[in-house]
Parts: structure tokens; C-alpha cells; sequence
């Protein structure tokens, strides 16, 4: 027992030895290992045989072995085969456990690499990697082998490492990530395979992270759990992040012992940014936001799906759903040697992109993005499926542009294509108004070829039944085009009805055509995206013929250009391009062309023009003669020679260019080889002046002679023309000419120049060049109203001094010069000029006292002076000069002009006195301006003023105290002045002027006024600024106006005092003005004129006037209308210059009076009826030229050309008169006063029209018989006229009376009782008909005679022949008219004799009442006159008669009467005392009081029979007589207006 536990205590022993003995070993391995010399002999030992093993060197600084399970591997560096690096680290470490080892696991527990750099190369893209030789050496050679895999690695960290990979020989792609050059840095990783075997795979990428170098991509997470094994396998929570975008994706899928079943992809709101894509896509989109997807992807063995596939971004201004399928008739997953049957479906279900969205996509393709604002947000759908050999796929797209159908299949090589419009906005889409919406249809087809890249067939079908091009909607345009392999043809059609069209092209061989406009489209090409390659494989020239047929073409109808007016062109052409080739130029095309118009046909509204034929021909054939021909209705030309037509302009320059080399400004010589002759004759330019609308004609034929040889320096240029006009100037007996006959040119310029004002000019102009000399000699003759002739001589030199520089000197001989009845003097002087360098001597245009000066040297230096004297000169001349023609200024200035400084900092001043100056023909008075160039701003600095003197006439405040009692006191200045301060600035074409006015003359008002004012007399005190654009400026302020001004429509002159006018930026501005006529009446104006810049006025004034003189033509002196009009109302005027309208509304008051003339009723239709005045005629103040003068001027003035309208709303009263002037020459008149209200309206280049009831209440027609004796009848109450328009087609219902007072019964025979009788006759006048063609009836009656009497009386006129007779008799001489004039009376005397009495006491009476109407009274509102009237004993027994009629108190009080004596001795009484008095309560006489004495029949009895009375006479129109009733309002205002 003891000896069995001595054994065992011996084992246990020796066990502990051994133990211990194996742990002493290890650990001493481990201390040595530790040991630098050990750890660096291991290192050594691992790189020898490690680059022995590779073939390349390898090196390891340092091997560590921990403690039981850590290796630790310090700075390791390996080479590739060519001595480069390939692989480096920092240091390597891996933890392997023990014991799995021993059951033939790998599981490593932990590994790092810190600071590992891997460089991997190729030399060119199809070269193997630097690193292929450790993969050979890698791979087993025994393919049967199997070693079974089990490893486990719990945790692999990389730190701070780097790949790079790189292709040699491959370009580097910038700001994208590119395959071919990769740099990956600061690579960081965190790795778990949890399980690798054969069969089974489970890992977790925690994290990885890099930045690639090249393109900037920032990985900042990579992350993922993956798992595998024979049936399945899962990506689960693949997370990648960037600094901008976070994509989740689910991989899942099944397998069948390793073997493909099915697979699934699901992203789940990934977030992908455009910045990212770009780095993998080149030219992605640039979207600013990030865009959302979600989609699932499914696949089995032969089909691939894709469902809810939904591409978004934020906001949804983008949003994709997508479906597709496909499927294949092989397991997909399988080794396949055959191509599969495919067949695939795809539904875009919607596609919303909105308008901002899609202009960074547009952008992104190098197209405009601001296309997609008019564009609109964009929807569309589309669905396509096919399989390998057809295709078939369909859309729309709806926008706010409109909306676009489409659809588009692919079978047996053929491609069809079919698109369709609907109200498609084309030209909002391309911002233009030259397109505008587009309907139709479009069918393309396209043969392909095996290899779909080429097409032997090409067509497009275009059907448009409606497109709108420049704004005009064409219809039914068609377009057919069509290619082959050989040719190519093109048909374009529109059958619209201003454009009936036909045209069709060929071509035997497209490809040089395609080659051109390829080409062309290339070079204007505006980035690199949007050209298209191509490539010309058959470059033979191409034979294109073009043919048009072209009918009731309207250009101008059609929008396409504002000339043409109404115009239709009709013709055919035909373009035969003989070869047309690749590099396609105007010299290549011109080598073999034929152009043929045939009936060209021009018709417009006035007249036509045909063309028959039209032919050029061009032709350049093998010997290298081109041949160039023009034949024509209108012209022949025939060219020939060697040369190149594009450079022709360049050979006529050498001309100039071989002569005068350093001629300023002349392009330089450049060799030309041309060689050309050319003769044409012109004979008419009606198809240039048609076709371009230049106004162009010429009389007679123009001849051209032209010879040009470039290598010779040889030229003969002639050209003559009888007559050329170009718009309203023309040029007459024309002679160019242009020769070399040596090394001289010579040139002669003859012609007569007629302007439109029939002005002629004749010029000559003539002189040579050569060796850089010019010598000139100008001629002119101005055949004007005012002479202005002479010439001028200079010779001019250019050379070029020491330093290189171009000069040119100018000697200018003595010359003169001829203006009207002045000849000025040009005297000698030099003018040397080269750059920064202006020298002028002495140079002097001088008349008498008036001279122009200019002397001095301009440089760029301070110290240098340009001299410029003025004294006398037109400051419209200088305003020409710098073409300042916004406003007009005139006046001569005097004075001194200095530059300096001329060519750097331009310093000038000016110190001018103008006489006579004037603002838009209003005269200012004399100014004087001090003016300065500030050349900081680029401007002119103005101080100025303006001293008019004696503006306010002399007279006028005595006037004014005269007229209204105002006082003024001695300090009342007449003088005017104004201050102007202000600049004017060139750099910004700007003014600005602060004007103070004292007293300052307004007759510039006139030129804006012109078409009605007239002697505008007024002075202004105020502030204005004349300010803006020089080609828009403004006048902006305010002015006190006086003064005086007369409106020419109506020679009426107003005076202005104290009113108010605002100048505003657009208008000029009346606010409640009061304006008085010469009576002191008043009348409120308020308004504006609007203008545009003080330019393009416009008037809209409106007055309101109270008593006011309205027309002031006193007398008609030839004129047809006259007249004195007082009146209340309003005017309102409107219109331009050129087209005034006057509204009037008008109620005349007491003493008016309207004259016209009957007896020229052709007049209505003339300007007569307002006389125009002449504008230069100057009246004094207070004073109007009368009227026989302003007829007079008018007749001598042109036609007065501005377009006058004057509508009148006239309220007719008895106060107011119409005089109708019967006969000049006799001096018949008719006057009426009565009630009505009429519209008239006048044009004074059409006529005048009036509308409206004119009631006479009273009147008078003065009427001369037989040109000897005169009666004037007076119109009674109750007579129309009524006006519809032409006023002498108006209704006329008039009837006058003429009162005999004592006719004698006797002359009749009805009786002894009555042979001693007389009787009071009123003679009765109808007038009827219209004005044009009046009727006139005459009738008798007897108011104070007895029934007996006028029925005995009648039934001796029982005629109206009788009646007129007796009517006329009774006018005549006084008495009715005898059978018998030789029969004696009772009283013994013969009817002749009694007769011959009474008319000559007629005519006695006659003068009487002539000498106290013109002599005595000379008052129109009074008629007094005499009557004398024989009896039947004549003289013994005559009745002697003063009469009376008159009116007074505004026509209110009306008197007629007579009163005297009778020699009868049957009378009981001598005395006449007939008498009517009549006062009218109301102003239109409906209501009136009447006291009244007549005789009812003299002498009938012994008795006096006289009857008196006084009454009230009340007149009223009705159309019912149903009572009407009355407001109460209305009664009330018809007793107000009774007289208390």
C-alpha cells in the first residue's frame, strides 16, 4: 500500500516536473520572443521567405508573439514584381484562440490593421492588376480538392488606411468618381464574422467609413447584417451614409440547395441626394433637395418585377410611380448560351414634375431653364411593352402650355412614331410671338438597319389643321418628308387664304445637304450637350432642285411684316442647285445654279404689278470663267471673269486702300485675286421698291460699266442714271465715275438733288488719290428760296511720323460761300490730326461781322487750347450739330468756346450771349449762359438768364385799372427775366434745368396749342425744372400767368389774370384758371394739356363760361359765316395738334346775332366757316385785326391742313338772332329770333350738320323787287324750321307779313260805295320746302275790312295766279292791280297815273326809312320809317305814315305803330294812331301782356271805329287733350320766372 502511494506520489512528481518544465519552456520561448534581437531574426527570417515564396521583395520590421494566442506584425511593406509598392502597414495584429485549432476551427477573437496602404495598378485597361501574382500564387492548382472552410473572426478593426487603384493610360474624369482612378483615404472599418463555412455565412458590417479623394465622396457609414446558408439568404438593415444621403435597403432571397428560387429588394424611404448621384452619373441634375424612394423589386427564375416604385423629393415637385415586368422563357439564374425570348412590360402610372423642378432638370441638360416657368408644372403617363423584336409604348403630357399625345412601335426593323397636339402654346414655350398655338399630327416612320445604327428609310408625315405663327392662325398646313439610301425629296403645302402654297425639294444625295446644316447647326451650337455628331460616309455632290408655286401669298395678313399693306403676291420659282456641295458656301453655290421666277404677280389695293420673267444664271465651268446673267423685265446684267462674288466688296476697298494706305478708318488692303467684267442696265426698280419697301424709283435707264482687275490695279467704274428718287427727294442727271489709269485714282461725282420742299442741289464733286493724297473739290448750288451756293478746296495728306503714327493734314484753300445775298469767306487754314492730336490754323468762316473761328491745339495736355469764336450764329445750327431735337430752341449766340484737354480729361467752358432767343417759337428775350464741362459727371454745368424786356405791354395796367379798378403801383415792372441753372449731361443723355421765371414770356404755349390759339400774349412768374432724358424730357412746377390770348376758331381774345398753371411730369395743368373776354365777363377754365415728354400733346380743357363773348366776327367781309355771340354755357376741347374737337353747349344771351351767307351755300362745305389766321401776324394788345383783314390773310395762307371739329348743344332763345344774308348785292336779309334746341356739328373738311326744331317767334325779311324797290316783311309767330342734318335740306314752315297801311278800294271796280275807300292790306308770304329748294306762296289779308268787303275781294282773286299778281302789284307801287291802268277814275285820272304816284311815293318812303336806319339810329333793335300813299285822287287825298318797330329790355318789350295824317274828307278824324305793345313774361313768349290801337275799317262809316284793349296772351303745345298733370316743383319754377 505505502509502496502503491510511493508510485503515485512519484507520478505526480514527475507530472509536476514535466508541467513545469513545458510552461519554463513556453514562457522562455515567449521571453525570447520578446527579445528585439529574437523579434528582428523572426522578422527576417518571415521576409526571406516570404520573398522567396512571391518573387518580390517583402520586408517586416518586426514580429511580436504574445502571450499564448497574439501575433503582432509591425511595419510591413511588400512590393509588386516591378519594385512598387503594392501593400504597406503600420502594424497588423491578430488574437487567435487555441483551442478551436485542435478541433480544426479557425476563430480568431480579434484583428487590427492600423495605417494599411494598398496600391493597386494596371497598366492599361486590359492589363492585369500589379497584385495578380500573389492571387496566382493564391489559387490551388488541384481542382479536387477541397479544404473545408470554418472560420470565425469576432472582431476586425481597420484603422487610418488607404486603397488606391489606378488604370494607366486612361484620362482622369473630374468631379466624378472615377473607376479608373480611385483614392481611398482615412478608411476605417468594424467587422464580425460570426460564421464561415462552406455552406454558411454570417456577418455584421458595423461600420465603414472612407472619403474618396479624387471626387470628394464622404462614406460615413456602411453598415449591414448578412446571413447565408444553403436555402436562404438576407441583407438585412443595409444602411449606406453619406454627408447627404441615407439609403435602407432588405436583400432576401431563396435558394434550393444553393440553387436561384426567388429574391426581393425593398428600399424603405431611402434618401439619395443629386450631389451624391453626380459622383457616379455624369451631368445628373443638380437638384437642391434630397429625392425619397421606395420601391420593391421581386425576382423568380424567369420573371423580374417591379412594384410600388415611388420616386419622390420634398414637396413632391417630383413624384414617380412606376410598374414593370419582365419575363423570359429560360431560368434566368442558369448558364445560358441561347438568347432568351423577352417579353416586358413598363406603366409609368403617374409622373408629376413641377415647373422649378423641371427647370433644373432642363439645366442640367444644357438647356434654358427658364423654359420650364412656361412650361408649367408637367403631368404625364405612359405604358410600353415589347419583347426582343417588337416594341410598343404610348403617352401624354399635360402642362399649362398645352398637351401632347404620343405613341411609337417597333416591328421587323421598322420604327413608327406618331405624335399629336392639342392646343399646344409653342410659342409661350419659346417665349416668342412668332408661334402660337399648334394642332396637329405627326407620323414618323424609320427603317433601321440589322445593327440599329443607321436607317435606310426615313419619313415624316406633318398634318397641322391649325397652327398660329406670327399671331396670324394658318390652316390646313401639310409636310411630307422623305430619305433613302439615294435620295431625298420634301413637300410642304398650306392651303389657307392669305397663303396658298406649294413647294416641293429634291435632292439625288442627302448626305452633303445633311453635311451642311449639321455643320452650321454645330458651329452656332451653345454648349457641347447639344451637338450632333455625324459622320459623311458618301461626300459626292448633290443635285437639289427646289420648286414653288405660290398663290394669293398676303405677307402683311399673315403678320409676317407691317410693309405690303393689303398686298398678294402670286407666282412661281424654281431653284436648280447644279451641285451642292458638303462645304456648302455662297462661291460653291454659285458654280452651278438656276434660278427661274415666272408670273410674278403683286397686286394691291390701288394698282398691280407683273413680273413675267425673272432668270439668273450662274455657271462656272472648266475653265474657270464664271458667268454670272440677269434677264428681266426690268434689267439685264451680265458678269464675267475669274472672280469670287464674296469678296468682291474687299477688291472694290483695295481701290482706296492701294492709293491711301493709312487712310483713318479705311479696313486694310488685303490681296484679292478678281478679275471681273460687268455691264447692266437698269430700266426700272418698281420689284426692288415692292419686295423691300424702299421708296425707290428711277426715270430713264441707269447703265453700269464696271471693270475691276486686282492683279493689274486696273479700274473703270461708270455710272449714269437719268433720275433716281428715293422718298420724297430725288437725284437727277446722275454721273459716277471711278478710274485708274495709272497709280492715281480718280473719281467725279455730278448730280441735281431735289428735297421736298422743291429745293435743288446741285453737287459736284471731284478729285484724286494717290501716294497718300487726296485733293478735293466740292461744289454746290442750293436753288432755294434763299441762295446758298460755293465750294470748297482741300487737299489732304497722310503719312505716318517717326513714331509710327497715322496722320492726316488737311490744307483747306480759300473758298467761298454764298448764303441768300451774303458771301462768306472761307479763308486758308490747316488742319493736322493723328491720335490724341488736333491742330487746327486760323480756320475762319466769316461774313461781314458774323463769323465762326476756330484756332488752337488739342492734346491730351491741360496746357493745350482749342479756340472756338462764335459771334451771330444760328443756336439751331449747333443743336443740329449734336442732334438735340427734343425741344426747339432758336436765337443767334455770340461768344467763346475753350477746350482743353481734349483727349483725356476734357476741360471746356463757354461764355455765350444769345439774341432773339426763343423756346419753341416763343420769344425769351436775350440769354446769357456761362457754361462749364464737368468731366467727373460727363456733363455741361449751366448758369444762365434771360432778360426780356418790355414784356407787359405798355397800356395794360391802365387797362386794368380801367376795366376792374385794380391799382397798381410804380414798382410794377415790365421787364422779364429768368434764371436758368441746371446741367445737361452727354454721359447720361440727361437735363436737368431750374428755370425762375420773373415776369416771363409764355408764347411757347402757342406750338403745343397751335390748332386753336393764336397771339398768345402772357407772361408767367414762377419756378419750373426741365429735366429727363434728352429724348424724354419732362417740365415739372408751377407759373402765375397774365396776359392775353386769342382763340382762332371762335377770333375771340380772353385775358388771364393771376391763374395758376401746374407743369407735370405728363401733363400741363389748369386749375379753376379764370379767364375774361373784353367785356370783363368770366369764364373758369380747368384741364390739362397731356403730352408725352413735350411731345405727342393732347388737350382736355373744359370752360365754363357766364355772359361770355364766344365768336367775334362782327362782319363777313367774303367769309360765309359771322357773327357776335354772347353766351353762357361749356366747351370742352379735346384732341392734338392737327385734331381738335370742340364740344360746346351753349344759351345765348341778349344782343347775339349769327350771320350767314345764303348766297354761297357751297361755302357749308369748306373751311370758310372758321378763318384762320396767320400765324406770323402780331396783334397789340387790346386790339383784334378786324375781320376783312383775317379773311384777307387767309386767302393768302395756305390751306389750313389740322382736322377741326366743333360739336354745338345750342339752346335757341329770342334773344339771340339769326341774320341769313340773302343777296350781297342787293342787301336782302332775313332775321329771326326764336326758341329751340340744336345740335350742329361742323367738320372744316366735310361740312357742317344740323339736328334739332327751330321755332320763329319773330323775324324780319328784307327783301328787294326787281332789283329796285325793297319791303321788308316781318315773320309771325308759330313758323319752323326743322333741321335734320344738311342744313340746306331742312323743312322750312315760315310765313312773313308785309303791312300796307291805306290801300285804295277804287282800283278793284267793286262799287261806288267803296271808290273813296281804303283798306289796310297784309301782304302774306308761305315759305315752305327746304332751304335748298323753297317754296313761296303769297296770299292777302284783310284784318280791319268788312266781311262784304274780303268776300267781294276774294272773288276777284279767286286764283293763286291773281293772288300772287295782286300780292306783287301791292309790293311794287302800293295799290291793287287794274284790269284797265288807262281807265280814268271818278276823279279824272288814269289808273297808270295813280300807279306811276304810288310808286314813286313808295320809293320816296323807301329812302326815308333807309336814310333813319343807316344814318340816323344805326341800332338793329329798331326800325323807324316813313309811308307815303296816294289815294284815287293821288297826291290830293295821300295818307302820310311814320312807322316804328322795336324791342328793348332783352327782347322782352316789343313796339310796332304807326302814327299820321290823312288828306280825306271823308275821314272823321286825320289822325293814324295804330299801335301793338307786347311785354313777354316769360323769355320763349308763351306767356305775355299786349296793349294795342287799331282801326277796324276806315271810312266804311262816318264814325270812328277804332278798337283798344289790353290782355294777357298765354300760348301752349299739347299732344293730348287729356290734362296733363304738372309737378309741383315745375309750376312753382314758371311763376318764379315772371317779372316781378
Amino acid at each position: 500500500m505505502h509502496q502503491k502511494l510511493g508510485y503515485i506520489k512519484k507520478f505526480k512528481h514527475i507530472t509536476l516536473i514535466i508541467t513545469w518544465t513545458l510552461i519554463g519552456i513556453y514562457v522562455m520561448s515567449v521571453a525570447l520572443l520578446h527579445v528585439p534581437a529574437v523579434q528582428r531574426g523572426i522578422a527576417c527570417r518571415v521576409s526571406d521567405v516570404l520573398s522567396d515564396v512571391l518573387a518580390s521583395r517583402v520586408s517586416v520590421r518586426n514580429v511580436s508573439i504574445g502571450l499564448f494566442n497574439r501575433i503582432v506584425v509591425d511595419d510591413i511593406d511588400v512590393s509588386d514584381q516591378n519594385g512598387q509598392p503594392l501593400f504597406s502597414c503600420h502594424r497588423a495584429s491578430v488574437k487567435i484562440a487555441v483551442m478551436p485549432l485542435l478541433e480544426g476551427r479557425t476563430v480568431i477573437t480579434s484583428a487590427q490593421l492600423f495605417g494599411a496602404d494598398v496600391r493597386l495598378k494596371r497598366q492599361h485597361k486590359d492589363a492585369a492588376l500589379n497584385c495578380q501574382f500573389i492571387l496566382d500564387l493564391l489559387s490551388s492548382d488541384d481542382s479536387t480538392s477541397q479544404t473545408p472552410i470554418d472560420l470565425q473572426i469576432a472582431s476586425l478593426v481597420v484603422r487610418n488606411s488607404a486603397i488606391r487603384y489606378d488604370v494607366g493610360k486612361t484620362p482622369r474624369q473630374k468631379s466624378i468618381l472615377d473607376p479608373n482612378h480611385l483614392h481611398i483615404e482615412k478608411l476605417s472599418a468594424h467587422v464580425m464574422l460570426n460564421t464561415l463555412t462552406s455552406d454558411t455565412l454570417s456577418m455584421r458590417m458595423k461600420k465603414l467609413s472612407f472619403r474618396e479623394k479624387n471626387s470628394g465622396l464622404m462614406l460615413q457609414r456602411l453598415s449591414f447584417a448578412a446571413d447565408a446558408g444553403r436555402y436562404t439568404a438576407n441583407v438585412r438593415n443595409l444602411e449606406i451614409q453619406t454627408e447627404y444621403s441615407d439609403v435602407c435597403l432588405d436583400v432576401s432571397a431563396e435558394l434550393n440547395d444553393g440553387e436561384f428560387l426567388r429574391a426581393a429588394l425593398v428600399s424603405d424611404h431611402s434618401s439619395v441626394a443629386s450631389r451624391d448621384l453626380s459622383l457616379f452619373v455624369a451631368g445628373f441634375p443638380k437638384i437642391d433637395r434630397n429625392i425619397f424612394i421606395d420601391a420593391t423589386l421581386t425576382a423568380d427564375t424567369s420573371t423580374v418585377t417591379l412594384s410600388r416604385c415611388d420616386i419622390s423629393t420634398a414637396g413632391r415637385d417630383l413624384n414617380l410611380k412606376v410598374n414593370g415586368e419582365l419575363q423570359t422563357d429560360i431560368n434566368l439564374a442558369a448558364k445560358n448560351d441561347t438568347l432568351p425570348h423577352v417579353k416586358w412590360q413598363l406603366e409609368l402610372l403617374e409622373a408629376n414634375i413641377g415647373s422649378e423642378m423641371l427647370g433644373v432638370l432642363l439645366d442640367s441638360f444644357g438647356a434654358d431653364a427658364a423654359v420650364a416657368s412656361r412650361i408649367g408644372n408637367v403631368t404625364y403617363t405612359a405604358e410600353a411593352e415589347g419583347s426582343n423584336t417588337i416594341m410598343e409604348a404610348s403617352g401624354r403630357l399635360e402642362c399649362a402650355a398645352g398637351k401632347i399625345a404620343h405613341s411609337m412601335s417597333f416591328a421587323d426593323g421598322c420604327l413608327r412614331a406618331e405624335i399629336e397636339t392639342d392646343s399646344l402654346l409653342a410659342g409661350q414655350i419659346l417665349a416668342t410671338d412668332k408661334v402660337g398655338t399648334v394642332n396637329g399630327h405627326a407620323d414618323i416612320k424609320m427603317n433601321l438597319s440589322p445593327d440599329m445604327k443607321e436607317a435606310d428609310y426615313f419619313s415624316v408625315d406633318i398634318k397641322l389643321p391649325a397652327v398660329t405663327v406670327m399671331r396670324y392662325p394658318y390652316k390646313n398646313v401639310t409636310a411630307a418628308v422623305k430619305y433613302d439610301a439615294t435620295s431625298a425629296e420634301m413637300h410642304f403645302d398650306v392651303d389657307d387664304i392669305n397663303a396658298q402654297m406649294s413647294a416641293h425639294i429634291s435632292a439625288d444625295n442627302v448626305q452633303p445637304i445633311l453635311s451642311a446644316i449639321l455643320g452650321k447647326a454645330n458651329a452656332v451650337a451653345v454648349n457641347e450637350k447639344v451637338k450632333i455628331p455625324y459622320h459623311i460616309a458618301n461626300r459626292k455632290n448633290s443635285n437639289v432642285i427646289l420648286t414653288a408655286d405660290v398663290r394669293n401669298f398676303n405677307p402683311q395678313a399673315l403678320n409676317l411684316t407691317e410693309k405690303y399693306d393689303a398686298t398678294v403676291f402670286s407666282g412661281s420659282v424654281k431653284v436648280d442647285v447644279g451641285s451642292f456641295k458638303p462645304s456648302f458656301s455662297l462661291a460653291s453655290l454659285l458654280d452651278d445654279v438656276e434660278i427661274d421666277v415666272r408670273d410674278l404677280h403683286i397686286e394691291s389695293p390701288v394698282d398691280r404689278y407683273v413680273c413675267d420673267s425673272l432668270k439668273i444664271l450662274s455657271k462656272r465651268p472648266a475653265d474657270g470663267v464664271r458667268q454670272i446673267a440677269l434677264h428681266s423685265d426690268f434689267a439685264e446684267m451680265h458678269a464675267s471673269g475669274h472672280f469670287d462674288i464674296t469678296t468682291l466688296q474687299q477688291s472694290l476697298t483695295n481701290l482706296v486702300s492701294s492709293k491711301v494706305p493709312t487712310l483713318p478708318g479705311l479696313p486694310q488692303y488685303v490681296k484679292q485675286s478678281n478679275d471681273i467684267q460687268l455691264t447692266a442696265r437698269i430700266s426700272d426698280v418698281e420689284l426692288v421698291r415692292r419686295l423691300t419697301g424702299i421708296d425707290i424709283a428711277i426715270g430713264g435707264d441707269a447703265v453700269i460699266d464696271a471693270y475691276i482687275n486686282d492683279n493689274t490695279g486696273q479700274a473703270n467704274i461708270l455710272v449714269n442714271a437719268g433720275r433716281v428718287r428715293y422718298g420724297k427727294n430725288s437725284l437727277e442727271d446722275i454721273h459716277f465715275s471711278v478710274y485708274s489709269p495709272d497709280d492715281s485714282l480718280h473719281y467725279e461725282i455730278k448730280t441735281a438733288w431735289h428735297d421736298t420742299n422743291d429745293g435743288v442741289t446741285e453737287l459736284d464733286v471731284r478729285g484724286s488719290a494717290a501716294g497718300n493724297n487726296i485733293d478735293t473739290k466740292l461744289t454746290w448750288d442750293i436753288n432755294d428760296d434763299k441762295s446758298f451756293c460755293g465750294s470748297l478746296n482741300t487737299s489732304s495728306r497722310f503719312y505716318s511720323n517717326k513714331d509710327g503714327k497715322d496722320i492726316a493734314h488737311i490744307s483747306i484753300s480759300p473758298s467761298e460761300v454764298l448764303i441768300g445775298d451774303s458771301l462768306w469767306h472761307i479763308d486758308s487754314s490747316e488742319i493736322v490730326y493723328s491720335d490724341n492730336y488736333l491742330k487746327v490754323d486760323n480756320f475762319l468762316l466769316h461774313h461781314g461781322m458774323q463769323y465762326v473761328g476756330i484756332d488752337g491745339l488739342a492734346t491730351a495736355s491741360n496746357t493745350d487750347s482749342l479756340n472756338v469764336a462764335l459771334h451771330d450764329v444760328n443756336v439751331s445750327y449747333i443743336l443740329n450739330l449734336v442732334n438735340f431735337h427734343s425741344v426747339d430752341f432758336e436765337g443767334y449766340a455770340s461768344g467763346d468756346v475753350v477746350v482743353k484737354s481734349l483727349f483725356k480729361d476734357l476741360d471746356a467752358s463757354a461764355q455765350l450771349d444769345v439774341r432773339d432767343f426763343r423756346f419753341e417759337k416763343g420769344r425769351m428775350g436775350t440769354l446769357t449762359v456761362y457754361a462749364d464741362w464737368d468731366n467727373a459727371d460727363g456733363q455741361v454745368n449751366l448758369r444762365a438768364q434771360c432778360a426780356d424786356d418790355n414784356v407787359i405791354p405798355i397800356g395794360y395796367f391802365l387797362k386794368e385799372r380801367q376795366t376792374t379798378g385794380t391799382q397798381y403801383g410804380n414798382a410794377m415792372l415790365h421787364d422779364g427775366r429768368t434764371l436758368i441753372n441746371g446741367y445737361i449731361s452727354a454721359k447720361r443723355n440727361y437735363i436737368d434745368l431750374d428755370i425762375n421765371a420773373h415776369n416771363t414770356r409764355a408764347e411757347f404755349v402757342k406750338s403745343f396749342c397751335s390748332s386753336f390759339l393764336d397771339d398768345v400774349n402772357v407772361w408767367a412768374n414762377g419756378r419750373a425744372r426741365l429735366w429727363g432724358d434728352l429724348k424724354k424730357i419732362n417740365l415739372t412746377g408751377s407759373v402765375v400767368a397774365n396776359g392775353t390770348v386769342l382763340v382762332t376758331p371762335l377770333n375771340a381774345e380772353y385775358t388771364l389774370k393771376n391763374d395758376t398753371v401746374n407743369f407735370l411730369p405728363s401733363d400741363i395743368e389748369f386749375a379753376n384758371c379764370n379767364v375774361y373776354d373784353r367785356y370783363g365777363n368770366k369764364a373758369v377754365v380747368k384741364g390739362a394739356l397731356h403730352h408725352t415728354h413735350l411731345s405727342r400733346m393732347t388737350y382736355d380743357i373744359d370752360v365754363e363760361a357766364d355772359k361770355m363773348l364766344c365768336y367775334d366776327f362782327p362782319a363777313l367781309a367774303g367769309s360765309s359765316f359771322g357773327g357776335y355771340v354772347i353766351a353762357s354755357g361749356t366747351c370742352r376741347i379735346t384732341g392734338r395738334p392737327g385734331e381738335t374737337v370742340f364740344d360746346i353747349e351753349a344759351y345765348p344771351e341778349e344782343t347775339t346775332e349769327v350771320i350767314y351767307n345764303v348766297s354761297s351755300p357751297d361755302a357749308l362745305q369748306n373751311q370758310e366757316f372758321i378763318t384762320w389766321r396767320d400765324k406770323e401776324q402780331s396783334v397789340q394788345y387790346g386790339t383784334l385785326k378786324s375781320s376783312e383783314e383775317v379773311n384777307a390773310a387767309s386767302d393768302n395762307s395756305d390751306e389750313f391742313r389740322s382736322d377741326m371739329r366743333l360739336n354745338f348743344l345750342i339752346h335757341a332763345n329770342p334773344a339771340c338772332t339769326l341774320r341769313l344774308i340773302m343777296d350781297d348785292r342787293t342787301g336782302d336779309y332775313i332775321t329771326l329770333n326764336g326758341n329751340g334746341t340744336l345740335r350742329a356739328n361742323y367738320y372744316n373738311k366735310g361740312g357742317m350738320h344740323i339736328y334739332g326744331n327751330y321755332n320763329v317767334v319773330d323775324g324780319e325779311y328784307k327783301m328787294t323787287i326787281q332789283q329796285l324797290i325793297t319791303k321788308s316783311f316781318r315773320f309771325l309767330p308759330g313758323g319752323t324750321i326743322a333741321f335734320g342734318g344738311e342744313p340746306f335740306k331742312s323743312a322750312i314752315n315760315l310765313q312773313a307779313q308785309y303791312v300796307v297801311p291805306s290801300v285804295p278800294l277804287s282800283d278793284l271796280n267793286i262799287g261806288n260805295s267803296f271808290a273813296n275807300n281804303t283798306v289796310k292790306v297784309n301782304c302774306l308770304m308761305n315759305i315752305t320746302g327746304t332751304a335748298e329748294q323753297p317754296r313761296v306762296d303769297f296770299d292777302l289779308n284783310l284784318p280791319q275790312a268788312s266781311a262784304d268787303v274780303q268776300q267781294m275781294i276774294t272773288s276777284i282773286m279767286d286764283s293763286e295766279q291773281k293772288r300772287n299778281q295782286q300780292v306783287v302789284y301791292l309790293l311794287s307801287v302800293g295799290r291793287f292791280y287794274a284790269a284797265d291802268n288807262n281807265a280814268l277814275t271818278e276823279t279824272g285820272q288814269s289808273q297808270a297815273s295813280l300807279a306811276m304816284q304810288s310808286f314813286l311815293s313808295g320809293t320816296l318812303s323807301q329812302q326815308i326809312n333807309n336814310v333813319i336806319s343807316d344814318v340816323i339810329l344805326k341800332n338793329r333793335n329798331w326800325n323807324f320809317g316813313a309811308n307815303v300813299s296816294p289815294g284815287d285822287e293821288g297826291m290830293m287825298n295821300a295818307e302820310y305814315e311814320g312807322l316804328i318797330s322795336g324791342r328793348m329790355f332783352n327782347n322782352r318789350l316789343q313796339v310796332n305803330g304807326q302814327f299820321g295824317y290823312r288828306d280825306n274828307p271823308n275821314a272823321t278824324t286825320s289822325f293814324i294812331g295804330d299801335f301793338d305793345v307786347r311785354y313777354l313774361l316769360l323769355p320763349n313768349g308763351n306767356l305775355q301782356v299786349r296793349v294795342y290801337n287799331q282801326t277796324s275799317d276806315r271810312y266804311f262809316s262816318k264814325s270812328t271805329l277804332n278798337t283798344q284793349g289790353i290782355g294777357v296772351v298765354f300760348k301752349h303745345d299739347f299732344n293730348s287733350f287729356l290734362p296733363v298733370r304738372r309737378d309741383k316743383t315745375e309750376q312753382e319754377s314758371l311763376l318764379d320766372s315772371i317779372p316781378k
